[in-house]
């Protein structure tokens, strides 16, 4: 047993590659070389005694945080939204979170980042978002971060939770008109988690 010791420290220590031996390098992150990134909670804002109408009466075609900024680079990579529908079931409308550089707020034509696709919002609830390859966000850039629909109605729309307890996300809650003009909610914060590779 003594002699087995040496050869699996060895092995464990070997630049091997995942596709070969897989169990292998999930039993060491480092065996590629590096620590293996995961998706982790970056800041958050999860209470909810307020809400934003996205949609209602033809209006606000986005709901979502601005200016949000990083110290250092992240990247982001999962957004979740606390969401609930009115008026019935949207079975399907299709939702994205986009990501915006802008520097007063107004959303420039094309977006720095598109997340993955959530069709029909039924049920009120955590919506979770993801970005593959992940966005990445860089210091000195302001950035909007926004739910969109890719249905607007004024009697089917969703509702985007919102807080003044405890405002906790760099930013503020924004909407967007289907202009993309800003308003801003001060002292509130969406209903927003962030989440970047750590």
């Amino acid at each position: 047993m003594k002699h087995l010791i040496p050869i699996l420290l060895l092995l464990f220590a070997l630049p091997v590659q995942a596709q070969e031996f897989p169990l292998l390098a999930r039993m060491n992150p480092y065996i590629l070389g590096s620590v293996a990134s995961v998706c982790g909670l970056y800041e958050a804002e999860e209470a909810y005694n307020a809400q934003t109408a996205m949609g209602k009466d033809n209006t606000n075609y986005y709901a979502g945080q601005y200016p949000f900024t990083v110290s250092a680079t992240k990247q982001l990579c999962k957004v979740n939204v606390y969401a609930k529908t009115i008026n019935g079931t949207i079975s399907s409308y299709v939702y994205t979170i986009k990501v915006w550089i802008t520097a007063d707020g107004t959303l420039p034509t094309d977006p720095t980042c598109t997340s993955s696709t959530v069709t029909g919002i039924t049920s009120t609830g955590w919506k979770t978002f993801n970005f593959s390859p992940s966005c990445t966000l860089t210091t000195g850039n302001s950035y909007a971060i926004v739910i969109e629909s890719d249905t607007i109605s004024g009697t089917n729309y969703l509702s985007i939770g919102a807080s003044s307890t405890t405002p906790a996300l760099t930013g503020i809650a924004y909407i967007w008109s289907n202009v993309k003009a800003p308003t801003s909610y001060v002292g509130y914060d969406h209903t927003f988690e962030f989440y970047t590779e750590q």
